[in-house]
């Protein structure tokens, strides 16, 4: 009904306020007949026959000064970008095929931000500021190697990197988000640490590093959160999790080997209400008597050698997820 609604404002694509159907908007861009009463634009090359990347010249968009949705798969701009539509508030670009964001394009009032399936190695050069992100998604960029600095993203409240298998650093910076609720790490393969001093954000409410195999010291940080509310550390080498490297306070020499210290899953933040711990080899005597989660809802054990629940989980109400073998 809505897009009958749309379709009465005029017989003219460039005369509407959205415009979605591929052939529509590829004229519109192509002939470059935008106007200033298009506030949201589709365009996926990917459904048009010819699915070959488009080439669309920025200044296209010059007109277009109302923009404030843009979806775009299978697309390259060309020229500046200093005309492009400063209102613009959501952007998802699949695909997107440079190895960085274009320094003059006006991202300053960006609510969300979708690189899906991007060629990015890197994000941007040095720091932006944009005051009104809350979500940046770069998940399945498999070129990118670190994230940006987000020392000048304050509301930023959703961070998704999954299966980045490049990615072997989050910026440091993550530590001053204080609004940031979602990190998604699923599959950074190469993601070797969390960020030092990541415990310290007090709004993190959900992590998932499942399948991030070469993660190590991660409980270290992650037994600080305590508003951590969901954790999925499905797939994880389990002894990498809890193994800290300490390089001892009498030495100061850094050549010094670090000495490495096995934490125990007493660790985990008393605040989770679920936990998945899936495939991570665990037997009956990883969980120590001293573990506390009085708050756990729904716990998940699937794939691991154990034959009986822990003793942890005796005085609780928790729904067990998956097809262990308990």
């Amino acid at each position: 009904m809505g897009k009958q609604v749309v379709d009465r404002e005029s017989k003219y694509p460039e005369e509407r306020s959205r415009i979605w159907r591929p052939k529509e908007s590829f004229s519109v861009l192509l002939e470059k007949i935008g106007t200033k009463k298009i506030e949201g634009l589709v365009l996926d090359m990917n459904m048009l026959r010819n699915s070959d990347m488009a080439v669309i010249e920025a200044n296209t968009f010059e007109k277009m000064y109302n923009l404030r949705l843009l979806k775009l798969s299978g697309v390259q701009l060309s020229g500046t970008s200093k005309a492009f539509p400063k209102k613009l508030r959501w952007l998802y670009w699949h695909g997107f095929p440079s190895a960085s964001f274009p320094n003059d394009f006006p991202l300053v009032n960006l609510v969300s931000l979708d690189m899906r399936y991007s060629n990015l190695k890197q994000l941007w050069k040095g720091t932006k500021v944009l005051g009104s992100l809350k979500i940046l998604n770069l998940s399945h960029s498999p070129k990118l190697a670190k994230t940006p600095n987000f020392s000048r993203i304050p509301n930023l409240e959703k961070l998704v990197l999954k299966a980045c298998s490049s990615l072997f650093e989050v910026d440091e910076s993550i530590a001053k988000l204080q609004r940031i609720e979602s990190l998604n790490l699923q599959d950074c393969i190469n993601l070797r640490k969390l960020p030092r001093n990541i415990g310290m954000v007090k709004s993190l409410v959900e992590i998932d590093i499942s399948g991030c195999s070469n993660l190590m010291g991660a409980m270290e940080e992650l037994g600080k959160m305590k508003s951590l509310q969901v954790l999925n550390a499905s797939g994880m080498d389990i002894n990498r999790v809890l193994t800290v490297e300490v390089v001892s306070q009498a030495s100061i020499w850094p050549w010094v080997p670090k000495s490495r210290v096995q934490m125990s899953l007493a660790s985990l933040p008393s605040s989770l209400v679920r936990l998945d711990l899936s495939n991570c080899n665990l037997t009956e005597d990883a969980f120590p008597r001293d573990l506390k989660l009085s708050k756990l809802q729904e716990l998940c054990l699937d794939g691991n050698p154990i034959s009986s629940l822990p003793n942890f989980i005796n005085d609780l109400t928790v729904r067990c997820i998956g097809k262990s073998n308990v």
